[in-house]
């Protein structure tokens, strides 16, 4: 009688541990993005690489709030989770320099609209610069350099002559 449920628990045991492992991928919607960023972002790219280059920072794009914040509050993780910056200026010792949100059309709906005055306080209370930047065909390249210049403690008289 042991050998039968001895035979029986290891049976029970293997049947129901190898089945939680196991994860059908057939049935799941996936479809591959060729590129992480959007026409918008890449168009915008185009502006700050030459820029963010000149002055030795990376480009990182669709940044997890989650990769720059940390909390050990499961509430406050869950509000941040699934969030996204559009781009992180990182310097050559990979410390976060300064942050992009590129504002289209969508931010004029209600819940982005929420949804950025949270970001926008979650980058103020952390003394974090933030560069919302409107949707455009051309952008200004003096506002983006003396963003990148802000960013870089390289701000010269030009904020006095009103350029920035």
């Amino acid at each position: 009688m042991f050998i039968i449920i001895t035979i029986l628990i290891i049976y029970l045991i293997l049947k129901y541990a190898n089945k939680s492992k196991i994860v059908n991928i057939n049935n799941l919607d996936f479809v591959y993005k060729k590129s992480p960023l959007t026409e918008t972002e890449k168009n915008f790219v185009e502006y700050l690489k030459p820029i963010t280059d000149k002055n030795n920072l990376i480009i990182l794009s669709q940044v997890p709030l989650q990769a720059i914040f940390k909390t050990n509050n499961q509430t406050n993780f869950n509000k941040i989770r699934a969030k996204t910056i559009d781009f992180a200026l990182i310097d050559n010792q990979y410390n976060y320099k300064g942050f992009i949100e590129l504002d289209d059309y969508t931010h004029n709906r209600n819940d982005r609209i929420k949804r950025d005055i949270f970001v926008n306080k979650l980058f103020e209370i952390n003394n974090l610069k933030l560069k919302r930047i409107k949707v455009t065909k051309n952008y200004n390249l003096i506002d983006i350099d003396n963003y990148i210049k802000e960013i870089t403690n390289q701000a010269t008289s030009s904020a006095s002559n009103g350029l920035k």
